[in-house]
């Protein structure tokens, strides 16, 4: 799998991906989320090995969705991006921007290369927040399944991307 990542790696940095918030999203989704699937430690390891800093403590419980854990500001030239990792070994990624059809798309490219499969189960708007849109997949990574769910607004704008066991 360390090899599919490093071809994630190459894809993200290449240039031509510098302006599309989407595809950095899905980047460094694979790259933090899928790649250390299950393991919190190895998760916050490789966040603290690519520098990311602790978001301020009153902006974790809005990453964190309330839980115990960790954000991670992942804001580079490219956008503004956060990485939250609960305690109990969830994983997302979000952005304030990105466009809903590029970011899967980019997610059907970059999830293969890191031996990640994913078949759609539901899609839906949310009940409670109007523009918000739904896409949730079975993850199969390593011979195990985990629940992703793509959440973005319509038309562009905020996006975030999670991973968690079943």
């Amino acid at each position: 799998m360390r090899i599919a990542i490093a071809a994630v790696l190459s894809l993200c940095a290449a240039p031509a991906r510098a302006d599309s918030p989407a595809e950095q999203l899905s980047g460094l989704f694979v790259q933090a989320c899928v790649a250390h699937a299950g393991d919190v430690g190895g998760l916050r390891a490789w966040a603290a090995e690519h520098g990311l800093k602790s978001v301020p403590d009153e902006a974790k419980p809005f990453f964190l969705n309330g839980k115990p854990g960790i954000a991670y500001d992942a804001s580079d030239p490219g956008g503004k991006f956060a990485l939250a990792s609960d305690d109990a070994g969830a994983c997302a990624a979000s952005t304030p921007q990105a466009d809903p059809e590029m970011l899967v798309a980019s997610l059907d490219r970059f999830l293969p290369l890191a031996g990640a499969r994913a078949v759609l189960t539901a899609e839906a708007d949310d009940p409670a927040e109007a523009g918000l849109h739904h896409r949730t997949f079975r993850l199969s990574i390593a011979a195990r399944d985990y629940a992703m769910v793509v959440s973005t607004t319509r038309g562009g704008g905020i996006a975030m991307l999670s991973l968690t066991r079943p």
